[in-house]
């Protein structure tokens, strides 16, 4: 599989997160965004299914800013 944890505590997806994606997820408030916040911070410690959970609610949002906001966040 993808190495999640790996890839969500590279310094470029830290950066991607604190600077775009967690503001407008927090904007959209259709996910917990403290909540995904508080994974990414202790993501070693966070069980597949909850990074598979964090995955989906990150490509929904790229995906939504791009097909209804019309912006790009990445």
């Amino acid at each position: 599989g993808i190495p999640l944890k790996e890839f969500f505590s590279s310094d470029k997806f830290i950066s991607l997160w604190e600077d775009k994606l967690f503001p407008s997820i927090k904007e959209r408030d259709l996910f917990d965004a403290e909540l995904l916040n508080g994974w990414l911070k202790n993501i070693n410690n966070v069980p597949y299914k909850n990074l598979e959970t964090f995955w989906i609610a990150i490509s929904f949002e790229i995906w939504a800013s791009l097909s209804l906001d019309d912006k790009k966040l990445i």
